[in-house]
């Protein structure tokens, strides 16, 4: 996999995080203590073994030449991964598309590297990956069909809500099947409000103050709202194996090794059943 950083000395910074070749301090600071590799003979000194674990240039120069190298392929080699000699491409390979989202971001962290650690060691191989800045014109398009579940699901849990409340403000029972005819009518704008607090939360706007040209040309380039697309393929059934590491959308009731236990937050209001959207 090719990595391009960017940023306030990038190179420096890059090259300190991977560490020295010759492995100098043997302490897990680096990645290549801690994945790297090298053996010598002990008599001579002559290395007979040597796994780096990650290749990375030592100066500009260097970068500067590799990337001028790299860009006469790009056209053509960048992309998916098909075709390689360890996977088999046959009938029975699926393929599915995850989405680390922003919170990933927000500031430097294992947490991405991490979620896409635990989705690859479970038999699914990583072919694609793109990070990018969602427009709010595709995060409307992408979120749309929530709306409706939004709607649908309000109904489970407005009705107890809406009679707790109006017990409360007017000192005598309510019965919750009465609610419905209300709940009808509040949905619509529940599922909006929330609507409109999704794509917020995955561009940095909000849909009812963009104009329409706007949609299409906003997206916050802040490292916050950027989000990743990992397309994974397995001989299994990707999708499902995908799903199952993911798990429900409840974090407190996932499996400990799921990525929603160990990472999710989340986005609305806790409510009863499905409403609790995490990644």
């Amino acid at each position: 996999m090719l990595l391009l950083f960017e940023g306030e000395d990038a190179v420096r910074k890059i090259y300190e995080v991977t560490g020295s070749i010759r492995q100098r301090w043997m302490s897990g600071q680096t990645v290549r203590d801690t994945y790297g590799d090298m053996v010598r003979d002990p008599v001579t000194n002559v290395v007979e073994y040597f796994e780096p674990a990650v290749l990375v240039g030592a100066s500009t120069q260097v970068v500067s030449h590799v990337m001028r190298m790299l860009l006469k392929y790009l056209a053509k080699d960048a992309g998916l991964v098909r075709g390689a000699m360890d996977f088999q491409t046959n009938e029975d390979v699926q393929r599915t598309l995850v989405m680390l989202k922003p919170d990933n971001w927000r500031q430097p962290s294992l947490r991405a590297g991490n979620i896409m650690d635990l989705l690859s060691s479970a038999g699914l191989r990583i072919v694609g990956v793109k990070k990018f800045a969602m427009s709010v014109a595709q995060a409307e398009e992408f979120y749309g069909p929530v709306k409706e579940n939004l709607k649908k699901v309000f109904k489970h849990f407005g009705s107890d809500r809406a009679a707790q409340a109006l017990a409360r403000e007017f000192g005598f029972p309510v019965d919750a099947a009465k609610m419905d005819d209300l709940c009808n009518q509040l949905a619509p704008l529940f599922a909006e409000r929330e609507f409109e607090n999704i794509v917020e939360f995955m561009t940095g706007h909000r849909p009812s103050i963009c104009s329409a040209e706007e949609k299409f040309i906003l997206a916050r380039k802040s490292v916050s709202r950027l989000s990743m697309k990992v397309l994974m393929r397995s001989t299994r059934s990707a999708i499902s194996w995908a799903q199952q590491i993911r798990t429900r959308r409840v974090p407190d009731r996932s499996a400990a090794s799921s990525v929603r236990i160990s990472w999710s937050m989340r986005l609305m209001p806790r409510t009863r059943s499905k409403m609790r959207v995490a990644k």
